[in-house]
């Protein structure tokens, strides 16, 4: 069995906080960074949905910080229930469902190669 993770959004982009926790505007960061303003000011105001790990490492380089710091995991009540929930990865297959290659998602609904692999070498090999 595995847990099935049912969460919403649990990470908390704190750059904001961070900055003014140490006094830092968004001239100074970009003087300490080369981050283009344009950049530093969305960061700031909007988590962003995507980060770049060598972005990431710039900031914590520049703020002193961790990335713990500007990232927090902060599930609610209901997503820690979600997370503690058991799923059994083969309970239809144990109610006898019969599945179909149209059960796949589409990019597994092709054929696959395979390879024989011979139990002994033959003399002519």
């Amino acid at each position: 069995m595995r847990n099935v993770l049912k969460v919403s959004v649990a990470i908390k982009w704190r750059l904001a906080a961070v900055m003014a926790d140490r006094e830092i505007d968004n001239q100074t960061l970009h003087n300490l960074t080369g981050l283009h303003l344009g950049t530093i000011s969305k960061l700031r105001n909007k988590k962003p949905s995507r980060l770049d790990t060598n972005t990431l490492d710039i900031l914590c380089k520049a703020l002193k910080c961790e990335p713990g710091d500007l990232l927090r995991f902060m599930p609610d009540e209901h997503d820690e229930q979600a997370v503690n929930t058991k799923h059994d990865p083969n309970s239809e297959l144990k109610q006898g469902k019969k599945f179909t290659e149209n059960d796949l998602p589409p990019h597994r609904q092709h054929p696959r190669s395979f390879l024989i692999v011979l139990p002994e070498v033959p003399e002519s090999a």
